[in-house]
């Protein structure tokens, strides 16, 4: 057993493990607002920029949990290297492509995004194996959050940069790389090493035979649509005021208000049950949504309003964590996290194609009305589904497994 005293980020691996992932996650932040910008750039509709981006990030969330359970049953290691090559492949195809093959570039966003490496499912099922329960383990969970929200603020800057510097051709080409390279040196830390030496030949039950998964997958992808909605309406407000650098900054501030939501959580004492504080963050997330219901306001005003809504999206993100970890057994808790993975990731999907849609067939200010509406009452239908107790989960883990070394 390691040294519960130890910060989470002083144990031997984890910061590795944290950076690596990082990197390999940066093309999927990246993802909606460089599709949008390339497809756009190349004189494609906002259909079509919906649709390529939806697939791409549709695609990543159906194969999640494949590679979660292919993961569960043989280790992260190859599977990690081999997914993310194909990953590069197809975002290649993309910049290849163009506007100019609309089928093709849509089946390449498709394949890119099947093959998305599975690291954020990967690093979350190895958290429990590496830290103690309770304080380090919450630290840890803390960490990888505030490393997500880093993505989404660096991310639409890294785009801003690119976009002007290198162009949007090339900037898909630079995610194939960063993809690649950030997904092949997680799998090669020694943590994963040893974690692919423990993993059992098959796995247990499936986990969506735990009452309290199957409610979190649902909440999780009402959560994801206003996600989705949002690089498209900030892309159309940066538009709409003749600026192609508004969009990468709005984006950024929004990362900036999920940072402070996370080390908001990181302090959180959980003096509430999770499922309690879980349907709070819920509501608040809707309300400061219908803050961007209108496209005609000033840049302060939208830069603000983005700001508060990215508050709420880590906060939910951080108590599912635990609630997962607390509610399936260790053999299938890669596969659980994927799953969770993959109903936020078709949430934002729907939320992206939807905006898509909405902008093409209402126009601007109408199409965004209406998406910022519906998303925010669809966010608050969550409520119906998200688990009211402990009680719902079925399952009780009586023992954490640690990696030794």
């Amino acid at each position: 057993m390691k040294d519960s005293s130890v910060p989470a980020w002083r144990v031997s691996g984890a910061m590795y493990l944290l950076l690596t992932a990082f990197l390999g996650r940066l093309p999927q932040a990246m993802g909606a607002l460089a599709l949008v910008s390339f497809i756009r750039d190349g004189g494609g509709s906002y259909n079509l920029a919906g649709i390529a981006t939806a697939t791409f990030i549709l695609g990543g969330a159906l194969g999640q949990p494949f590679w979660g359970r292919v993961v569960d049953r043989r280790g992260p290691r190859a599977a990690v290297c081999l997914i993310s090559i194909s990953g590069g492949i197809g975002l290649c195809c993309v910049a290849f492509f163009g506007v100019e093959h609309g089928m093709l570039l849509v089946g390449a966003t498709t394949v890119a995004g099947l093959a998305t490496p599975p690291l954020e499912s990967c690093l979350r099922s190895t958290w429990p194996l590496l830290m103690n329960p309770g304080r380090q383990l919450n630290q840890a969970f803390s960490l990888d959050v505030a490393a997500q929200q880093f993505l989404f603020v660096l991310a639409p800057m890294i785009n801003a940069v690119t976009l002007s510097v290198i162009g949007p051709s090339n900037n898909i080409l630079l995610m194939a790389a960063l993809t690649t390279t950030g997904s092949i040196a997680f799998s090669m830390s020694p943590v994963m090493r040893r974690v692919a030496a423990g993993h059992a030949t098959q796995a247990a039950v499936s986990p969506l035979s735990y009452p309290v998964l199957r409610r979190i997958i649902g909440t999780q992808f009402l959560f994801g649509l206003p996600v989705g909605a949002l690089p498209v309406l900030v892309n159309t407000f940066g538009e709409l005021k003749e600026s192609a650098i508004l969009p990468g900054v709005l984006l950024g501030i929004n990362g900036v208000g999920g940072f402070l939501g996370t080390i908001w959580m990181s302090r959180w004492k959980f003096e509430r049950p999770i499922t309690v504080t879980l349907r709070w963050t819920i509501i608040s997330f809707g309300a400061s949504f219908v803050l961007l219901v209108s496209v005609q306001v000033s840049e302060i005003y939208y830069a603000v309003a983005v700001f508060l809504a990215g508050i709420g999206f880590p906060m939910a993100l951080a108590q599912i964590f635990h609630l997962i970890e607390r509610s399936v057994p260790r053999e299938v808790l890669n596969e659980a996290n994927a799953w969770a993975v993959s109903g936020v990731g078709t949430g934002i999907a729907m939320g992206t194609w939807g905006c898509g849609l909405a902008l093409g067939v209402a126009g601007p200010v109408a199409g965004s009305v209406m998406t910022v509406l519906s998303c925010a009452c669809l966010t608050w239908a969550s409520l119906i589904i998200v688990p009211r107790s402990m009680n719902d989960t079925g399952f009780t883990r009586t023992n954490s497994s640690h990696i030794r070394g």
